[in-house]
């Protein structure tokens, strides 16, 4: 088993069209190549 940990970073305001991206588009890939996903995490900072 071959495991990956990718991390993105983006500004604060495209943080929603990154996870639309994901959702749209990139999970699809994934399910096509048999990739499986163990699991995805946003952090937040600040007030």
């Amino acid at each position: 088993m071959i495991v990956e940990m990718r991390i993105y970073h983006c500004a604060p305001t495209r943080l929603p069209a990154l996870l639309d991206r994901f959702t749209s588009t990139t999970l699809g890939f994934f399910e096509k190549h048999g990739i499986e996903q163990i699991g995805f995490w946003t952090t937040l900072i600040g007030p």
